[in-house]
């Protein structure tokens, strides 16, 4: 039986401790705090004009802001594939011309994925 997200016992997985995020930087990204933040900024704000351009209503973006944020919470700017999957999972889903998982794929999803969790879908 799957938990619900809403279950007590999977808080844990949910929730980001204070420690896990101030070694974040340096640990999953590798690189200094001041890129990181400067990266998260830029997809916050690529998510919002492009939001804007398909006219979603701003909870969606917002939730996609924080759905982009909680992805590179656990997942590295300079990786090449999320840190969940396996090598059999990635291989051959992107064309090889891809070095690295594009934060601007991974902001597009999050709108899409938000317009569907806030009732505002769009199609991109």
């Amino acid at each position: 039986k799957m938990a619900s997200w809403m279950d007590p016992s999977t808080r844990k997985q949910r929730l980001l401790q204070k420690q896990y995020l101030k070694e974040m930087p340096t640990r999953i990204h590798r690189m200094p705090e001041v890129e990181v933040n400067r990266r998260r900024w830029e997809g916050c704000d690529f998510i919002k004009r492009v939001g804007e351009a398909l006219k979603m209503y701003r909870p969606a973006t917002s939730c996609a802001c924080v759905l982009f944020n909680r992805f590179y919470a656990r997942n590295g700017f300079c990786d090449n594939k999320p840190a969940s999957w396996s090598k059999d999972d990635w291989q051959g889903y992107l064309p090889h011309q891809f070095a690295t998982l594009s934060w601007r794929f991974v902001a597009v999803g999050c709108l899409f994925l938000a317009g569907k969790i806030e009732d505002n879908p769009k199609k991109i």
